[in-house]
């Protein structure tokens, strides 16, 4: 569980745009 939130946050701080597109999919997957 931690190895993957910190695959996350290092994908993040290697690109913020990765969390738009990132957090969109997921909100539309969910929703």
């Amino acid at each position: 569980m931690e190895e993957k939130i910190n695959l996350v946050a290092a994908m993040i701080a290697a690109s913020k745009k990765t969390v738009i597109f990132t957090g969109a999919g997921i909100s539309t997957e969910s929703g």
